[in-house]
């Protein structure tokens, strides 16, 4: 199994993309900390399919007091449904299906990429 994303194009074009507002991505309701991400600085290479940003993190408490902040540069490649098929044939795999989400959905622009695949 493989879980990628379906890039969108209006993202990949060539050199700096605004900052995307910070959103919440984790949530422990034991503790009622979160953690939110902040991305910012994204460059896109569309020759070579690529993008680098800088993602910050925040730990924050229940009452949003902050805890810890780190941050890291991402760099990711995207690939497209029909390129990751052709990859994964010619690795020796056989693709069973390829999925939007987790919950077995279709495949759709800009959603995720959930491939099942065998080997043959």
């Amino acid at each position: 199994m493989v879980d990628l994303f379906d890039p969108r194009l209006e993202y990949c074009g060539p050199g700096r993309m605004k900052p995307i507002r910070p959103r919440r991505v984790a949530f422990d309701p034991a503790t009622g900390r979160s953690l939110v991400v902040q991305t910012g600085g994204k460059l896109n290479d569309p020759v070579t399919q690529t993008f680098r940003e800088r993602w910050t993190f925040y730990l924050r408490d229940r009452g949003g007091r902050l805890l810890e902040k780190s941050s890291c540069e991402v760099r990711l490649r995207w690939t497209y449904r029909w390129e990751m098929r052709h990859l994964l044939e010619l690795c020796g795999f056989r693709p069973l299906a390829c999925y939007g989400d987790f919950l077995m959905g279709p495949p759709a622009y800009g959603r995720e990429q959930v491939w099942v695949a065998e080997t043959r």
